[in-house]
């Protein structure tokens, strides 16, 4: 959600694009995840557009390794703003979940052999591919100048079929590294307010240029997720849950000819939730876009 909009620090708006996004992030537990995304801007007019959004995703740590297709993410804006040094856009769209949210991890020994796999639980959710959600996102884009850009997003869930097993509870005494994850059986996500303010600094003018900004997401309210205990099945709110999240971010961006763009991305959360079902924390994010405009 927080990258959805047609008002980028790029200054090519007018422009269609595609792109490689590669990134690479380090999850709780230290789970690695390696995403290759194709992205695609394309212009109908002068004010509006359609993206698209279509990740591959790889997680590996200390409870295996999974891998499949993202959210895709489709979304149409709208710029009806563009008077002197400002420009404003809305966006609206969808994030479709691929699947439930329930894989199980590939357990790989040191030979890199793939060994069969005997857990009956589904991996913890910083394993999983898809939040087991499609989300309807809405947004608003600003920008001032060729320095300063503003965006405010809201993500809700509308479908929710996430049908994880994994719960903490049920880990036996000797799989202690399981009882480091936050359980997250049939978890029912809550929406997201997103603020996003950046400001540009350029180095060479239209060649060389790096971004600074931050990334509150603030979680509306607590997620809520489905537990057994014996024969009795609860559903509960998960305490902690909601709350801010507070991201910093960075970019550099080079632009060798006027029809590519290189970008390295690089974040990390100043301060996160106390609590974090939906496996979306991140010690870090890196990532190198390759954007070719026409």
């Amino acid at each position: 959600m927080c990258s959805i909009g047609g008002l980028k620090d790029n200054g090519s708006e007018e422009k269609h694009y595609a792109a490689l996004n590669i990134q690479y992030a380090i999850g709780e537990q230290n789970v690695r995840i390696f995403t290759p995304q194709l992205e695609g801007l394309f212009r109908i007019r002068e004010k509006y557009g359609i993206q698209v959004k279509v990740p591959y995703t790889f997680t590996g740590g200390n409870l295996g390794a999974v891998n499949g297709f993202g959210d895709i993410t489709l979304a149409g804006m709208y710029k009806f703003y563009d008077k002197k040094k400002w420009k404003a856009g809305m966006n609206m769209g969808v994030k479709i979940g691929t699947n439930k949210a329930d894989k199980k991890t590939k357990v790989v020994d040191s030979n890199l052999i793939t060994l069969p796999y005997v857990d009956p639980y589904s991996a913890p959710m910083p394993y999983q591919t898809s939040l087991g959600t499609t989300d309807l996102l809405f947004g608003l884009d600003a920008r001032y100048g060729d320095w300063w850009s503003f965006g405010l997003g809201l993500q809700v869930p509308v479908l929710q079929f996430n049908r994880n097993t994994f719960d903490t509870a049920l880990a036996k005494p000797a799989e202690t590294e399981k009882k480091s994850y936050f359980s997250s059986a049939h978890l029912y996500r809550q929406p997201d307010l997103i603020l996003r303010v950046d400001r540009k600094i350029e180095f060479i003018k239209k060649k060389l240029f790096m971004t600074l900004g931050v990334l509150p997401i603030y979680h509306l309210s607590e997620d809520r997720i489905t537990v057994s205990r014996g024969s009795t099945t609860v559903r509960q709110s998960v305490d902690g849950s909601d709350g801010l999240t507070l991201n910093l971010t960075g970019s550099l961006s080079y632009r060798p000819v006027d029809d590519f763009l290189f970008i390295f991305r690089y974040a990390a959360p100043a301060i996160v939730r106390k609590v974090r079902p939906d496996g979306l924390t991140r010690h870090w994010v890196s990532g190198l876009e390759i954007r070719y405009m026409f």
